[in-house]
């Protein structure tokens, strides 16, 4: 995968996490990480992505407090094991077409608005930003590992 669809995830993560994000009461999207018998393309890991961000945008939108923050906490962790788990089939796929990769930065491109728009409304907390910092900068050094995984493996190093 390009560096620039990885740099787009890297970048909302460390957005989120320099911004002290947190998560709520919706559901962590696990089913969307479920190995399945079709075969992984970047254009579906990539809709995996998103769904995973859009779990975690939502979750940035209902932290308001110390009891939603400490919830928000165990869906963050959840979600970045879930990207994990998606970034190491993503290391697996061939290298996507240029028609691909301008498909998937708009994609990554969109979440990265509505991710924004979360961060802004947990910050009106500092008590449920300052419980939410610790988890959001291990998510983004979570995803700086993928990337670095992804290089290797793509040969991108």
């Amino acid at each position: 995968m390009k560096k620039i669809t990885k740099s787009i995830v890297l970048s909302l993560a460390f957005s989120a996490a320099s911004l002290c994000c947190s998560y709520g009461e919706g559901a962590v999207a696990e089913a969307a990480v479920e190995e399945k018998a079709v075969k992984d393309t970047a254009d579906s890991l990539s809709d995996e992505m998103v769904v995973q961000m859009n779990a975690l945008s939502e979750a940035l939108a209902t932290a308001k407090d110390k009891e939603t923050a400490e919830a928000a906490v165990v869906k963050i962790n959840k979600i970045s094991d879930n990207m994990t788990a998606i970034s190491q089939r993503l290391a697996k796929v061939g290298k996507p077409t240029e028609k691909e990769q301008a498909a998937l930065v708009e994609k990554m491109t969109g979440v990265q608005t509505k991710m924004q728009e979360a961060m802004v409304g947990v910050m009106q907390s500092p008590e449920a930003a300052a419980i939410i910092m610790p988890a959001m900068m291990e998510f983004g050094k979570k995803m700086a590992e993928n990337e670095a995984a992804q290089n290797k493996v793509g040969g991108e190093e």
